[in-house]
């Protein structure tokens, strides 16, 4: 038996979400009288109503966030893209995706990668910040909610500041929702 696609009166599916429903999703944004913003220019505007935040958790590929990239850059949706490292976040595939969006930022996992050691998530949360600034101007961060590890990754705030590494926020622990 065929599973009805059930769709809302956007004509986004309600099953699951795809490009096809997030062009939609897109059309709609830019058709309505809110503003879209990245996390760095929320931080620099704070804007009071008629806004939407929109952030892309990038965990494994860069080359489906630059589809999504190009479908925001159609229709005028600003977007922060948090990368996680690994070996398909080339620095190519980094100035590719830079050339479309406004804003890059880091998907850190420091402490899970770390294992818990203090010390050593901070050496690998400076290491991955300093191979992004090298495309890119990295201003505001997001942590990985690592799954598969006992630590929490958003607790590494708790050792190091943000305007150390000239950071202005994190996605997660500077927005009270």
């Amino acid at each position: 038996m065929q599973r009805k696609n059930h769709k809302n009166k956007n004509g986004l599916s309600l099953l699951g979400f795809n490009t096809s429903d997030y062009l939609k999703l897109c059309k709609v944004i830019s058709l309505s009288d809110y503003k879209t913003f990245t996390l760095q220019k929320f931080f620099e505007d704070r804007p009071t109503s008629n806004y939407i935040i929109i952030r892309h958790d990038v965990d494994y590929d860069v080359d489906a966030a630059i589809k999504i990239a190009k479908i925001e850059l159609d229709y005028q949706i600003n977007a922060t893209y948090y990368l996680r490292l690994n070996k398909k976040t080339t620095i190519e595939k980094i100035k590719v995706l830079m050339g479309m969006v406004s804003e890059i930022g880091l998907h850190y996992d420091s402490l899970a990668a770390g294992k818990g050691n203090i010390h050593k998530a901070i050496e690998i949360f400076e290491q991955q910040l300093n191979y992004l600034n090298l495309v890119c101007n990295v201003r505001t961060i997001s942590a990985h909610g690592s799954a598969t590890s006992n630590f929490d990754n958003k607790n590494i705030l708790q050792f190091i500041k943000l305007n150390t590494y000239n950071l202005t926020g994190d996605a997660m622990c500077s927005i009270n929702f």
